[in-house]
């Protein structure tokens, strides 16, 4: 089996490189929702006091969309939420939260 570079794009491939080759494309080109978006939210709550902290970056995997887009949001006096996953999803729910 020749595995020598034909130019320099292309590898001739023994069977079993090719099918792990076909695999690793294939696997790239999958694109899981569960790799875009997302957040870090912590949260606390103290005697008379409560902390919630998130990240504000907006991007899809590593290319960075924006750096201020909100995950926590007040709902009223004594309640905020943080919502963490999918852009359209938090912007979504917190439109069905605040309109309830």
């Amino acid at each position: 089996v020749n595995n020598t570079p034909t130019n320099s794009n292309h590898t001739v491939f023994n069977s079993t490189r090719l099918i792990k080759y076909q695999v690793q494309i294939s696997e790239a080109r999958k694109m899981s929702i569960l790799e875009y978006n997302g957040a870090a939210i912590i949260a606390m709550g103290g005697k008379d006091c409560v902390g919630i902290a998130c990240d504000t970056r907006l991007g899809a995997q590593a290319q960075t969309v924006s750096c201020d887009f909100r995950k926590v949001f007040k709902m009223n006096d004594r309640t905020f939420v943080g919502l963490a996953g999918l852009a359209t999803d938090v912007l979504t729910m917190n439109n069905l939260l605040k309109f309830r």
